[in-house]
This record gives structure tokens, C-alpha cells and sequence, in this order.
């Protein structure tokens, strides 16, 4: 059995080789014309003798030679070899072959109206023999085509056209649909020049019992290639197509695979249409990107949904990465991952949902995202103020104007770190403020022992009259004036030694010193018990004099109580 399959491969094989050849025949030559390959030897005879490759060719109705069944005499073989336009013949043709005696007894071969070996023409490598009767082409070229004539005694005696050209070239056969309710198109663009001669036609079979139809094709000069159009048929969208292209001219026939597909799995649509990338606003690192259907997808084709893919990439960059997102159905995108102030550069393409094939990528389309605007206010300042009068001109200035630039406050775009710096430095004040908050007793009796600082003086007189401090300098003032650091501590001032002149104004300064306590303490009842403090840590070892100073400087009797209090609090710890 396993002999029998390679045996029935060769004959299925062979069959199908027969039927496109059998469907795809070589387009016959007209009457009188011989169709050559470039690179063929050719040989003609004034008689009408053809001979192609040594294989002799038979050409009706092509010739017109007299004295068919005459003699003649057999001249010496003449050949010859003539390269370019230099015309140079290495021959061995006698003085009688040039003689004009022997003119009329010399055949002549024509190119177009031409004498064969004469005039501008490249003639390649040729030969005569039989006094010219005889030409031939070793390899014929595709500028050798046209009419060849054989004249013998003033007669055209045998004519022949020749056509040198390539063979078809084997066509690469291409379908597809732009939506599902439009027609089949299938392809095929040649590679080489195309000749008027060719003929081009679509051989289709949707079934297997069907026989293969043909559908003629046409050359499309601006897109250069072939095409054929096959009607829709909503039966017939899952249905098996089997196609083949056939080319065919008088040089020859070629055909192309044979392809088998089903209409909606070859359908690939138009790429999307209406592209646009617009900003949005507040967003440097969004762009929306937003398309609407392709051209060719028809009104009725809704029912079929369509998806999508972006991609997307910097304008300018050192390497070609894309990033791609899909999309379903919908027609818009906002990209958020976007470089602010990059432009990018966005194509898409579409496809059915379930069946088909991808899309061609859209025309690329550029575009950036939103960046905030820094406006600047820009004065210019006259150097000579006052000095422009009515038909001055700019001339009589320098041109080196000042200018300043002062910035406006506008909405600004703050960046990320600046806000984490804030805040940071927002945190840390907080919690520095909230420390001295909780320990501000002991800040403030250090602060207290510093800021009274008392300073030994042997005088004993008191300064002149100096003008009123205000309030709140008043109690520290006074408690300098009226007492000393020494060595053992507090040092009373001896009133004893003064004038009475000099004791009276101590005892008016005194009174006005306690009034100015007094209002100063009414307004500002807490400093009563930063003054115990002070009083208790300071001047802990006299409490008789402290007594006896606060009695002489303050008439409120709650500051007593809370002086004496701390006086026996401190003596108990003592």
C-alpha cells in the first residue's frame, strides 16, 4: 500500500499540471510571424527555409521565391562578423563577389527597409552564405525584431516578421476583501515591463464539483499591476474558493499557484481614517488619540465590530521601539505614559473582530501633550524720562535700553518633588514646635537666668533721671537699679547715705515704679507667675529680702501668696 502513495502523488500531481495547462493555453502567433526567446540561432534562406536551434520551422504563406526548382550555381561560402557601427568585416569574399558585374547575381538581406550590415545598427554577430542567400543570427537580441526580407535580382523574393521576446513571467496571485460585503480582489504586480500582447485572466472554482471559471483581468498603468474583481455573494463568505492567475501571450504561457481561501478570512480592511492627537489640558504626560471608520467600510458592514491597535514612539529617538495598545471598538484613546514636551509619532491600524487580517498601519501623525505656559511680563524703561517731544525719532537715543523683567504670579505647574520637599519641611516645624510647646518651662527659666545678668558697681549713686521706659521694660529695669550681685548675693541699697532731696525722688520713683508694675501685670497676668519662678530660682537663698522686695514693688497680694508659697516649697525641699 505504501508503494501505491508516491505513484498516486505524481499522478495527482501530473493532472493538475495538465489541467492548468490545458486552461491556460500560448496564445497563437499571427500568420507569418515567427516569436523567438532571446539567445535562439536563426537561420534564413532566400527559398523560405527557417531554421530555429538546428530544428527546422515550417512558415506558410510566408514566402515568395522564384526558380524554386531551378539550378544554381554554388558560389564560394561567405561569412562575416560585424560588431558595433565600425561595420569591420574579416571576410573572404573575392574581388568577383564586389564586382558590378555580379551585382544582380548577389542576394541581399533587408532589416526594416534596411540593408543588413550597413547603417548605425549593432547587428551583433551575423553570417552570409551561398553568396547571401543565407543569413544567420547566432543569438538573437530584442532589438532584432522586425521585418526580414531576402531581394534577389531587383525582386523581393521571401519575407519574414520576427518577434524576439522574453517569456511571461510566472505571476504571484494575491486576494482579498476591504469589508465584508464588498467584492474579491485579486492581484498580481509583475516584476518586468509589460507588453500590449499579454493577456491576463483569473481561473476561480468555488466547489469541487464546479468547473473552473474564467474571469479577464486588467493592467492598471498607475499601479502597474494586474487585477480582477469577482462579485459578493453573502452565501458564499465561508465558502472555499480555489483560484489560479493565467498569463498568456505569443512568447508564451505561465500560471501561478493555485490558492484556496475562504472571503471573510482573506478580508483585510482599509487602515483607520481621521486621525487626530489632540492635548488634554492640566495632563503633561496624557495625549488623546482619536480615528474614525476606514474609508471603505460601508454603512452596512456595521453589524461587524472592529478592533484596533495604537502604536506609538518619540519623533526623535536613538532606538525604533513601539509600544502598541489595543483597543476594542471603541474610536478614541488616552495615552498616559507620554515624555511632556516629546513629540510622538502614532499610526493604528483595524481588523474584524473574529476574522481577517490586520490592517496596513494609517499615515504617521504627530503630536505632544499639554506643557503650562510661563508668561512673562516684559517693560521697557526710557533712559532719558521726560525727554521724547512730538517728531522725535528713535535715532536720537542710545539703543541699549534697560530692560526689566519682573515675573507674574500665574498658575504654576509645581512638580512632584517640589511638593514633597514642602511638605517635609512643613512635618518637621510642626514637630519642633510641638517639643517646645511640651518643654517650655524649662526653655523659658533658662531663658530668664540669661537675660538677667547682674553687674557690680561701686557706686552708690543713682543715675540721673532718664526718660520712662516703656512698660515692658520697666520691672527689669528697676530691679537692676535696685539691686547688685556681689559675692554674698543680694546687696540692699543704704538709703541712709542718700540726701533728703535724693530720698524723695527714690520714693517717687518707687510709687511710680509700682504703678507701672501694676498696669503692666493687669494687662498681662501670666508674667505674675513667670516673676515667682524667676524669683524662686534666681534669688533662692534670700527669701527675706525677696519678701521685702516684692512688698516694696508690687501691691497685688496674689503675687505675695504665690511668692511665699514657692518660698516654703523651696525651704521644705531644702
Amino acid at each position: 500500500m505504501w508503494i501505491f502513495l508516491p505513484l498516486l502523488s505524481v499522478l495527482c500531481a501530473t493532472q493538475v499540471h495538465s489541467i492548468f495547462h490545458a486552461t491556460c493555453p500560448r496564445k497563437d502567433p499571427p500568420p507569418g510571424v515567427l516569436v523567438l526567446s532571446p539567445g535562439n540561432k536563426l537561420v534564413l534562406t532566400c527559398k523560405g527555409h527557417v531554421t530555429v536551434d538546428g530544428i527546422k520551422v515550417n512558415i506558410d504563406g510566408n514566402s515568395s521565391n522564384a526558380n524554386r526548382g531551378g539550378s544554381s550555381t554554388v558560389a564560394p561560402t561567405t561569412t562575416g562578423n560585424i560588431v558595433n557601427t565600425e561595420h569591420t568585416m574579416d571576410s573572404t569574399v573575392s574581388e568577383r563577389y564586389h564586382s558590378e558585374a555580379e551585382v544582380s547575381t548577389v542576394h541581399r538581406w533587408k532589416w526594416n527597409g534596411w540593408t543588413v550590415g550597413n547603417g548605425k545598427k549593432d547587428w551583433g554577430e551575423i553570417a552570409f552564405e551561398n553568396r547571401g542567400a543565407t543569413l544567420s543570427l547566432f543569438s538573437v537580441r530584442l532589438t532584432d525584431s522586425g521585418k526580414y526580407t531576402c531581394h534577389h535580382r531587383g525582386r523581393e523574393r521571401f519575407s519574414l516578421k520576427v518577434i524576439v521576446a522574453d517569456p511571461p513571467e510566472t505571476p504571484s496571485l494575491s486576494c482579498y476583501k476591504r469589508s465584508p460585503n464588498s467584492k474579491i480582489r485579486c492581484e498580481w504586480a509583475p516584476q518586468k515591463p509589460v507588453t500590449k500582447q499579454v493577456n491576463c485572466y483569473l481561473v476561480l472554482n468555488k466547489r469541487p464539483a464546479d468547473t473552473f471559471h474564467h474571469h479577464q483581468c486588467s493592467y492598471s498603468s498607475r499601479l502597474s499591476r494586474y487585477w480582477c474583481a469577482l462579485d459578493h455573494n453573502e452565501d458564499e463568505l465561508r465558502t472555499y474558493h480555489t483560484a489560479y492567475l493565467c498569463v498568456s501571450s505569443v512568447t508564451g504561457n505561465a500560471t501561478s499557484s493555485w490558492i484556496a481561501f475562504k472571503p471573510m478570512d482573506i478580508m483585510k480592511p482599509d487602515p483607520p481614517s481621521d486621525v487626530k492627537v489632540t492635548q488634554e489640558e492640566g495632563h503633561e504626560t496624557w495625549i488623546k488619540v482619536t480615528w474614525n471608520f476606514p474609508t471603505s467600510w460601508k454603512y452596512e458592514d456595521r453589524y461587524y465590530k472592529l478592533i484596533y491597535e495604537v502604536k506609538y514612539r518619540p519623533l526623535k529617538s536613538s532606538y525604533l521601539y513601539d509600544q502598541v495598545q489595543g483597543i476594542n471598538t471603541k474610536r478614541s484613546l488616552t495615552i498616559k505614559d507620554i515624555m511632556p514636551g516629546v513629540e510622538y509619532l502614532i499610526q493604528l491600524r483595524t481588523k474584524e473582530e473574529y476574522d481577517g487580517r490586520w490592517s496596513d498601519w494609517s499615515t504617521p501623525v504627530n503630536g505632544s501633550s499639554w506643557t503650562a505656559q510661563s508668561e512673562d511680563l516684559t517693560t521697557t524703561t526710557d533712559p532719558f524720562p521726560g525727554s521724547s517731544e512730538e517728531g522725535s525719532t528713535t535715532d536720537e537715543y542710545p539703543t541699549d535700553a534697560v530692560v526689566a523683567v519682573e515675573p507674574v504670579d500665574g498658575d504654576r505647574e509645581v512638580s512632584h518633588h517640589h511638593l514633597w520637599i514642602s511638605g517635609s519641611f512643613v512635618l518637621l516645624l510642626v514637630i519642633l514646635a510641638a517639643y517646645i510647646f511640651r518643654h517650655k518651662d524649662r526653655f523659658m527659666s533658662k531663658l530668664h537666668s540669661m537675660s538677667v545678668i547682674i553687674q557690680p558697681n561701686d557706686s552708690t549713686q543713682l543715675p540721673p533721671s532718664a526718660p520712662a521706659a516703656p512698660e515692658g521694660q520697666a520691672l527689669t529695669t528697676n530691679i537692676r537699679r535696685e539691686m547688685m550681685a556681689g559675692k554674698g548675693g543680694l546687696v540692699k541699697l543704704d538709703v541712709g547715705v542718700l540726701s533728703p532731696e535724693q530720698q524723695e525722688k527714690l520714693r517717687q520713683f518707687k510709687i511710680k515704679t509700682r504703678i507701672d508694675n501694676e498696669k503692666y501685670l493687669r494687662s498681662h497676668p501670666e508674667v505674675e507667675v513667670l516673676i515667682g519662678d524667676f524669683l524662686r530660682d534666681v534669688l533662692l537663698k534670700r527669701p527675706a529680702d525677696i519678701r521685702e522686695f516684692a512688698a516694696d514693688h508690687f501691691t497685688n497680694p496674689n503675687l505675695h501668696v504665690t511668692i511665699g508659697s514657692k518660698m516654703e516649697e523651696n525651704c521644705e525641699i531644702e
